[in-house]
Order: structure tokens, then C-alpha cells, then sequence
């Protein structure tokens, strides 16, 4: 499996684990990207969250739940590997908006 296709089978799977499986009532995380290590052994997990002031809170949840996450994910994929799981926070969403806001504010 290429490296690209790897990486969109994890996003996928994770995007579906974590919206089913992670309770955060009134948190909206999603799956940015996934960036997994040439040996497969290891992935990094871009998250955006929603609300912002949450993100500490969620990160610290995702990371707590890594284990269960990835055992998730075994089930839900079709791999010989799971790599292990490291999830940082993508700040493009919020930059993005911050720039959209600062255009609208132009006009």
C-alpha cells in the first residue's frame, strides 16, 4: 500500500472511531490529516476541534484513549500493523477562518 493511501485509510478509519467512540458532549473533533512513518510503526494525527476553547481538553482525551482508539481502528481496517497513534492539533482551521474574517472585514 502506498504511503498516500495509507495515510487516507487511517484518516478515514479514525474519522469514524473518534465520532463514534471519544465522548466529548458538545465537541467537534475532526481528523485533519494523518502522517504515518515510512515502517508504518508510528502516525501523527492532525485534529481540529470546535469549540476552540476545548482543544486542550480533547487532545488530552485523544491522547489518554490512544490504545482504544488504535484497537478501534484494527477492527475497522484491514492492516498488518496499527501504528501507534500521536495526536497534535492543526491550527489550518482556525487560521483559515481568521484570514476569512479578516477579508470580509476588508470589504
Amino acid at each position: 500500500m502506498s504511503q498516500d493511501r495509507l495515510n487516507h485509510v487511517l484518516r478515514e478509519g479514525l474519522a469514524g472511531v473518534i465520532s463514534r467512540e471519544v465522548a466529548l458532549p458538545g465537541v467537534l473533533i475532526t481528523v485533519v490529516y494523518v502522517l504515518a512513518s515510512v515502517d508504518q510503526k508510528a502516525a501523527t494525527v492532525g485534529i481540529s476541534v470546535l469549540p476552540d476553547n476545548q482543544t486542550g481538553t480533547a487532545l488530552a482525551a485523544l491522547k489518554k484513549s490512544a490504545r482504544f482508539i488504535a484497537a478501534a481502528l484494527a477492527k475497522k481496517v484491514r492492516l498488518r500493523q496499527i501504528p501507534r497513534l500521536n495526536f497534535v492539533f492543526d491550527p489550518t482551521e482556525k487560521e483559515a477562518a481568521a484570514m476569512e474574517e479578516y477579508l470580509d472585514n476588508l470589504e
